[in-house]
């Protein structure tokens, strides 16, 4: 289905609704996947705009379902997070076990 049709469809109140309850963005939820990717970032956010993860807040456009890089990110110095999307993603994630992989 296109991305327009898609679109179109998320004003139609009881389509939308089911699409929030039912959907995942397909997000990585392995501790392995999200670590690596937040390591690519605080090794390139440094380098070229001398970012500092200590007391740093970080934000998130269109996190998902995964809370793997936002747990990862917490862990190693940031001191908030907050993350925007237009789905409850994370209230259905299972936050425990990729919390102590992490750890």
């Amino acid at each position: 289905m296109s991305p327009i049709i898609k679109g179109i469809l998320t004003y139609v109140p009881v389509l939308n609704a089911r699409r929030q309850n039912h959907a995942t963005s397909g997000g990585a939820n392995t501790s392995r996947y999200c670590y690596s990717v937040w390591l690519r970032h605080l090794i390139t956010a440094p380098y070229r705009y001398g970012f500092k993860i200590t007391r740093a807040r970080i934000g998130e456009l269109g996190p998902g379902d995964s809370i793997g890089i936002r747990l990862a990110a917490l862990l190693t110095g940031a001191s908030r997070y907050v993350g925007l999307d237009t789905v409850p993603f994370s209230a259905k994630a299972d936050l425990e076990p990729i919390f102590e992989e992490l750890v």
